[in-house]
């Protein structure tokens, strides 16, 4: 699968010549000034610097990472008190969640991947080798922040530790030591590097309500992409909705009876299970992103583990599991051909691109945020930009934009006066890069300006053909003037 959405923005960042650059990541700025993660950044500048820009050793590592990372789960399960087979399956069952393509195919999303082995592996070594886990702990932190709360580790030892009174002061201390290293990171980084995690925008605008709000939101998250759950809830199908909330009715009725016949020290694994969830999504809540919830959804592992285990009818209920886990994975095959034509398509972009090398003025139009819910072009427009035609800082404007449903989309324009052209997107909807547009599909009228730029947008999702009109500013002679016909980009600037 080729590279897409900012995939470029990175690689490009992470592009070392020398080790010692690639060294340098300890001691310098993140690409997004605000964040400071060494170890998980450190990966891609050394694939580039011995595979070079090639996807397919970056998509492979991002598979090992996830892969890796769902054997540890299974010996995580196995090793608080869950038989084998169930933690296998219950690992395997993980694997498959439809919401966790982000992991897998992308490839700026290989660090949650990553800072969850270190979160587990610091989990299960806490019980062997404190040192040991310690060193996992401090690679976690130096892969992302949301590992902060790690620090509480030891405490979800007391579910599965039967002298937990003769430990509760130790528990105490190593969290202490945990939150004294935390303490010391981020004082190197603050006199070193500059700047601290709570300068990043995700803690603007936010505040309890949304806090509660996201909580909710990330539990359903946990299972089921986002576009999947906006299709239920925009279908406008009666049926289909009381269809899946029975479903869901059902699924918390069984876990609630089951949850009863556990005994003490079962229903404390559901316990370590709920308290994983809730301590690493505390990072999360600031700020609603459908990766953030990778992490913390390990602890519903836990909870469905020694549910499962439960079953009467096992041989029967393993059977029909079996089916669930390669129905979804057939589904999960189409999801990833999709993420590869969502691929091929910016490969297309990216070559339509290379014959404008030497020019550093770009007014792009309907750039395509995104293709059938798969991210194409969302981020680092600027830099995928400077990668085609060879310029490290071009100047990009982007004052359209759109989504486009599917590979039979297309664009097209004309003139309606000397100021004023009109683009239509069959298969699609426009949006605004300010959020002018709804977040979500529906058939809507906006306007916005942007850099002098007025245009008014009728989307029409029912109809599927969309419409934005434009009144241009004078223009930049010097700029290449190119819109996205659904394919590529195509010169705009000769008719106008």
């Amino acid at each position: 699968m080729p590279f897409l959405n900012d995939d470029y923005q990175l690689l490009g960042f992470h592009n070392k010549r020398s080790l010692w650059a690639i060294l340098s990541l300890f001691w310098s700025k993140d690409l997004t000034v605000v964040y400071w993660r060494p170890l998980a950044n450190i990966l891609h500048p050394i694939i580039l610097f011995i595979a070079g820009y090639n996807s397919f050793v970056f998509h492979f590592i991002g598979v090992i990472l996830y892969g890796i990372c769902c054997i540890l789960i299974a010996k995580v399960i196995e090793s608080v008190g869950v038989k084998k087979e169930y933690a296998v399956l219950t690992a395997a069952l993980f694997a498959v969640l439809p919401s966790h393509d982000y992991q897998v195919a992308w490839i700026v999303d290989q660090g949650e991947s990553l800072v969850t082995i270190f979160l587990l592996l610091t989990f299960i070594y806490y019980g062997r080798n404190k040192i040991i886990a310690l060193l996992f702990f401090i690679a976690a932190l130096l892969s992302k922040e949301s590992s902060f709360t790690g620090i509480f580790i030891p405490f979800l030892y007391m579910f599965i530790d039967n002298k937990k009174e003769k430990k509760k002061i130790v528990y105490v201390k190593d969290s202490l030591i945990g939150l004294a290293v935390i303490v010391l990171l981020q004082i190197y980084r603050y006199f070193v590097i500059g700047g601290s995690p709570v300068s990043s925008g995700n803690f603007q605008n936010t505040g309890p309500l949304k806090w509660i709000a996201n909580f909710l939101i990330y539990i359903p998250l946990s299972f089921i992409p986002p576009d999947n759950l906006e299709g239920i809830l925009l279908s406008k199908n009666l049926a289909l909705f009381i269809f899946v909330a029975a479903i869901a009715a059902a699924i918390i009725w069984y876990s609630i009876i089951s949850f009863r016949r556990l005994s003490e020290s079962k229903r404390k694994i559901v316990y370590l299970g709920l308290a994983w969830f809730i301590i690493f999504i505390i990072p999360a809540l600031a700020k609603m992103m459908r990766w953030y919830v990778f992490t913390a959804s390990v602890g519903f592992a836990f909870i469905f583990a020694i549910l499962a285990e439960q079953v009467v009818k096992k041989k029967l209920f393993v059977g029909i599991l079996t089916l669930i886990i390669v129905f979804i994975l057939y589904s999960d095959i189409s999801r990833m051909m999709t993420w590869k034509e969502s691929g091929e398509k910016m490969d297309g972009i990216v070559n339509s691109l290379k014959s404008y090398k030497g020019k550093s003025d770009f007014v792009l139009w309907c750039i395509p945020e995104k293709y059938n819910n798969v991210p194409l072009m969302k981020l680092g427009v600027s830099e995928t930009v400077g990668f085609a035609v060879n310029n490290r800082c071009p100047n990009v404007t982007s004052p359209l934009r759109c989504e486009i449903f599917s590979d039979v989309s297309s664009i097209e324009f004309y003139k309606l006066n000397d100021s004023v052209i009109v683009f239509t997107l069959w298969g699609g909807r426009f949006k605004s890069l300010e959020g002018a547009s709804s977040s979500f599909l529906k058939t809507e009228r906006f306007s916005f300006a942007d850099d002098g730029y007025k245009i008014e947008v009728n989307n029409g999702i029912n109809d599927r053909v969309s419409k934005a009109m434009v009144i241009l500013p004078p223009l930049k002679k010097s700029a290449a003037n190119l819109y996205f016909n659904g394919v590529n980009f195509m010169p705009l600037s000769s008719i106008l």
